[in-house]
């Protein structure tokens, strides 16, 4: 029988960053028991074989059986849901049935918008639920909270997520994360908050250079749906804070072929005989996985940054702060990047350096400087750079 208060889940253990998210609880963390659920048991068993600990346990699970994912929180404390966003609701509500507190790698806004209504649920039950805790939302999110403190009044934030391949990869199409995700990401309506209101805008024909420095230097980026959009103006309203966005860099070897894939129209509506309209996106994503696999391994490095510009003590100021990332022998910086930051929380919320309530994004409640460090003992890099008297 395993023990409530020291189990930690991970849904979606098979996938990329639930990988990580498992490699990093083993290694660093003091959780007894370790969960890697999937709906693939014969692959979760074998990547638990590769660790020699009768701390890490398997369990198959199937999202769309409501009961057999309530039966399986039912036994933890925390569950960190690395399964694609459209399940985060699902899971949300085994939890309050379970009474297990919640935590995800993002919800690209809209979902996170749904999620935020559930706080009054959490609240009575007297549950946690951290919402996109893992790089972008997550990271991102701590770092525009770590900025704001030196700033009287914000201006611009500008968040951008870039990334390079280390090697050549002769691949027809890499998928660094969930190919729904990414199609959302390039096809979806992208959220900037503009002039203090959110409005949309299409990322595609926003498309620009963004300049991550060395070793990236200057990448193709677009605007893109992402969460930090749903919950980072509220957080900095006090500041009064005017513009705000998030631009994603993929890999321009990745970035191309995607952008050729929707301008060719496949993720449209087809209208074919009699007034019928056949749906691409399926055929798209299925060609795709005919194609590619979501577990290769990715050479690479990322570099995630947030560009911070306003007034302290009436003097107009800008900082800048960046975080690197790089693969090992294992994983994928992308999925390094991800996968650490709900481990790291996890652990704070069992050793309670993290305590609340409700429902709320990570700028709420992660003690920036704790987690910094705690990203710089798995070698994620901080670089804080400074500018003053910008006029």
């Amino acid at each position: 029988m395993l023990n409530k208060a020291d189990t930690v889940v991970v849904l979606g253990g098979c996938g990329q960053m639930g990988q990580v998210i498992v490699d990093d609880l083993i290694n660093y963390s003091d959780f007894a028991n370790v969960v890697l659920s999937d709906i693939n048991l014969p692959m979760a068993e074998k990547l638990a074989s590769y660790y020699n600990t009768d701390r890490l346990n398997v369990k198959k699970c199937n999202l769309v059986d409501e009961n057999e994912l309530v039966e399986l929180l039912s036994s933890a404390y925390l569950v960190i849901n690395s399964t694609p966003y459209e399940f985060n609701l699902k899971v949300m509500e085994a939890c309050l049935s379970a009474n297990c507190h919640y935590m995800d790698l993002g919800g690209l806004f809209h979902t996170t918008l749904l999620q935020m209504k559930l706080d009054d649920k959490f609240r009575q039950k007297k549950l946690m639920a951290i919402l996109g805790m893992g790089a972008a939302p997550g990271i991102t999110n701590i770092m525009v909270a770590y900025l704001a403190c030196k700033f009287t009044k914000v201006k611009d934030v500008i968040i951008s997520d870039g990334a390079k391949l280390l090697s050549e990869n002769k691949s027809i199409l890499l998928i660094p994360y969930s190919v729904d995700t990414i199609l959302d990401e390039y096809c979806k309506p992208a959220m900037i908050f503009n002039n203090k209101k959110l409005s949309e805008i299409n990322g595609l024909t926003a498309e620009r250079l963004i300049d991550f420095g060395k070793p990236i230097g200057k990448i193709p980026g677009i605007y893109t749906l992402h969460s930090e959009l749903a919950t980072l103006p509220d957080y900095l309203s006090s500041k009064e804070v005017e513009n705000l966005s998030f631009s994603l860099a993929l890999p321009s070897e990745i970035h191309d072929k995607f952008k050729f894939l929707i301008e060719l129209g496949l993720t449209d509506k087809l209208k074919i005989s009699g007034g019928n309209e056949l749906d691409l996106r399926p055929v798209l994503k299925s060609l795709i996985g005919k194609l590619a696999t979501n577990d290769e391994f990715i050479p690479d490095i990322e570099i995630v940054q947030v560009e911070m510009n306003g007034i302290s003590d009436n003097i107009p100021v800008e900082y800048v702060i960046k975080l690197f990332a790089e693969s090992n022998n294992k994983f994928s910086a992308g999925a390094i990047n991800t996968g650490v930051p709900p481990s790291i929380v996890a652990q704070f919320i069992k050793n309670k350096t993290v305590e609340f309530t409700g429902v709320l994004p990570p700028e709420a409640i992660i003690p920036a400087k704790a987690f910094f460090n705690e990203l710089a003992r798995r070698n994620l890099k901080i670089e804080l750079l400074s500018k003053s008297n910008l006029n």
